[in-house]
């Protein structure tokens, strides 16, 4: 049997740690509190849906793509196994907590035990070896993979450093404690708790019981250590909880990830946001903050920097200057500056220029203009961001308010208002291809199952003809 507070002592001061547990929760929705009031600093989310549906594809997603790693793994092996190995680790390891604590707290005050007690010994290998162990091999991962093989699409910060380290420190001190703890009990002749046989239930715990005992720590060192380092574990994780709270970081998205999940918007990927009624408009496109629906300041705080929409996009392929990922760190970058600004503006007043052009300077013009809206980029996030609506939005900004926009575009679009359609210099008519191939149209055959859409390229530019009549 192994002793809940062994060596802390309970209710004090081991109940300490029920303080500490709602305080680094205290931290937790404090930092969700003050991003979501960022957040909230975008316009109205217009397109919802019904909430059923919304939650059935949440449920569906987050099955296939966060339990299963589906997107993770489909496309890169070492990076999906690495973040299945730190995010199921941890989770086991988050149930073994709340276990423990469950089992402690049904004898303490029902005087009744929890069926689970009877197996804490086995579990215990359970929590040993596809908790921590899981964990540490997707810390040791991660850090050779940003740290040595450091692919061109990772772009290192000193958070992710930071995120690593608290993580390492974290599985550290904790087998450190189990180690101890073995080593002064279940490996001691001469204590209560004495049971070579349970130390072997945890195999980790065991090799570090065995390490500190090979470097002649005696049965009263360890058990001193154990009250320090249990401790020092306690205040690791609430430090790094408030850190990962108020920098709102790297593991943030374990928050972020899901709320962008559920609120992405309820449409097919690549399919644009309607306008709305033109008459009723005031502006077009987005030149700030508020002019951004709420979910989409949401998906630049889901955002983890990974890099994956980049190595798909095929402007940045192309040499284009278009990374769709540093495009969303810039924007999250932005909204850190303005958002502050424009809560601090008193209801009813008119807030602050912004210092930067959202468009111009956070996003550049540039980069909006490389987008080809193929979408390869949001089929890539595992996160589900969309960088389109975003890109979009400033574009319809750039277009419709600064009538700013490359040369090739603007020819397009006033071809476009003056013949129908984008290709200056053409001869033919859009019905000229069906010269002579007797071709059925919809006022012929009304009731037609299928519809060939030819469409402008296919139909007026000479080189795409002969393909349109092989189709």
């Amino acid at each position: 049997m192994r002793e809940d507070f062994w060596n802390i002592g309970y209710p004090f001061p081991g109940a300490l740690v029920y303080i500490a547990a709602p305080v680094a929760a205290a931290f937790i929705a404090w930092g969700l509190w003050r991003r979501a009031r960022m957040w909230r600093t975008g316009a109205p989310m217009p397109d919802l849906g019904p909430w059923a549906r919304r939650l059935r594809k949440t449920l569906k997603l987050v099955a296939y793509d966060v339990l299963a790693h589906r997107r993770f793994i489909h496309r890169e092996l070492y990076p999906g196994l690495m973040h299945a190995a730190l995010f199921w680790g941890i989770a086991v390891l988050a149930a073994a907590t709340v276990l423990t604590a469950i089992e402690h707290n049904v004898a303490e005050y029902l005087g009744r035990q929890f069926p689970t007690v009877g197996w804490r010994v086995q579990t215990g290998f359970v929590w040993d070896v596809f908790g921590g162990l899981v964990a540490g091999v997707g810390v040791g991962m991660a850090a050779w993979r940003r740290y040595v093989t450091r692919p061109a699409r990772l772009n290192t910060v000193l958070d992710d450093g930071v995120t690593l380290a608290l993580l390492a420190l974290v599985l550290l001190t904790g087998f450190l404690l189990e180690g101890l703890r073995i080593g002064a009990t279940e490996l001691n002749p001469v204590s209560s708790l004495y049971s070579p046989a349970s130390a072997h239930w945890s195999p980790v715990g065991y090799a570090f019981a065995r390490a500190v005992s090979g470097l002649g720590a005696t049965p009263g060192t360890m058990e001193a250590a154990h009250a320090v380092v249990w401790w020092a574990h306690v205040g690791i994780v609430t430090a790094g909880t408030a850190y990962v709270a108020l920098r709102f970081g790297k593991l943030s998205h374990l928050v972020a990830a899901p709320l962008n999940v559920l609120f992405r918007p309820d449409r097919r990927c690549g399919v644009l946001r309607p306008m709305g009624d033109f008459e009723q408009l005031s502006t077009f496109g987005a030149k700030d903050l508020p002019d951004l629906p709420w979910n989409q300041l949401l998906a630049f705080d889901a955002c983890t920097n990974c890099g994956r929409c980049q190595d798909q996009c095929p402007a940045w392929i192309s040499g284009k200057p278009l990374s769709p990922r540093r495009l969303v760190q810039d924007m999250r970058t932005y909204m850190e500056e303005r958002a502050p600004r424009l809560l601090a503006a008193r209801h009813g007043e008119a807030p602050p220029p912004p210092e930067r052009s959202m468009v111009s300077d956070a996003a550049g013009e540039d980069e909006l203009w490389a987008c080809t809206t193929c979408a390869a980029c949001a089929k890539a996030c595992p996160v589900f961001v969309e960088h389109i609506d975003t890109i979009i939005d400033m574009r319809r900004y750039l277009t419709m308010e600064e009538v700013r926009a490359p040369a090739p575009a603007q020819a397009a679009l006033q071809s476009l208002e003056q013949r129908g359609h984008p290709w200056r210099g053409t001869t033919l008519s859009r019905t000229d291809w069906m010269a002579g191939l007797d071709v059925p149209t919809m006022a012929r055959r009304p009731g037609a199952e299928y519809l060939f859409w030819v469409g402008c390229t296919g139909a007026l530019v000479e080189r795409c003809v002969a393909v349109t009549r092989v189709v």
